[in-house]
């Protein structure tokens, strides 16, 4: 079960945001959505590893999102593991070309622009290396990467959110943020002060944090992460799905 095996697989994303940026942010084809009735108490862990909330391991259920998103889309089809070509044909999202997984040409990803809801105006990083600079965006312009096998379904899907100062004002607060792309749903912290990495090895430096996600097609599995930025970028917030509960890296993340 690979929950954070995809590490690897995100530098080319992480440039393709640049890119993203630099296009001008695209529209999302969703309507967006504005303040509606909410329960929201949502575990939180600052960027710095501040604690979370003592709501850690209450089920809280959410539905920020006036009508389904396009994530919320692909999360409900993902939950009741749906054939890979209705990825294309009831999202919504326009898809980019199968990479294949080097090794195994039966493996692939593909990625789409979304937007996330719950965001404003803010400078994005576009560009790379001296041709870097930082222009207007939206701070929900992220990518949505899934991976799957031709002969079979899409096994993980991950997030990458351009990590910007609005992010910083109360935390990193995964359960909202994935919260408000959501029609409903039911969502579990569950491990959301992880004194080690996920593997085991270290102390956790990402903010990482466990939650499960009841939503129309079952539950799924998230682990949101913070990779911290660098000379030509600000970070990026990675929101990480699968089928499979995680146990072993939750244990390893909480020192179980």
């Amino acid at each position: 079960m690979a929950l954070l095996n995809t590490r690897s697989l995100l530098s080319g994303c992480c440039i393709g945001l640049m890119a993203f940026a630099s296009t001008g942010s695209a529209q999302p084809s969703e309507t967006q959505a504005g303040e509606a009735s909410r329960t929201v108490d949502a575990a939180t862990t600052s960027r710095s590893g501040s604690p979370a909330p003592s709501s850690a391991n209450m089920a809280k259920r959410y539905g920020a999102a006036k009508e389904q998103t396009a994530l919320g889309r692909v999360l409900s089809m993902f939950a009741a593991d749906a054939d890979a070509a209705r990825y294309d044909t009831d999202t919504g999202l326009a898809w980019g070309a199968f990479e294949t997984a080097e090794g195994n040409d039966n493996a692939y990803r593909r990625s789409a622009k979304i937007r996330l809801l719950g965001f404003g105006p803010a400078d994005l990083p576009a560009g790379a290396g001296s041709d870097l600079k930082m222009v207007k965006g939206n701070g929900g312009d992220s990518w949505l990467t899934i991976h799957g096998f031709r002969q079979g379904s899409v096994y993980s899907l991950y997030v990458q959110k351009p990590y910007v100062p609005e992010d910083d004002a109360e935390g990193v607060d995964y359960a909202r943020l994935i919260a408000d792309q959501l029609d409903s749903a039911v969502i579990t912290p569950l491990a959301v002060n992880c004194a080690k990495s996920a593997d085991g090895d270290g102390p956790d430096t990402q903010s990482t944090a466990f939650y499960s996600i009841k939503v129309d097609g079952g539950t799924i599995w998230m682990a949101g992460t913070v990779e911290e930025g660098g000379k030509y970028s600000g970070g990026n917030i990675i929101l990480n799905f699968t089928r499979e509960e995680p146990a072993q890296e939750m244990n390893a993340c909480t020192g179980k």
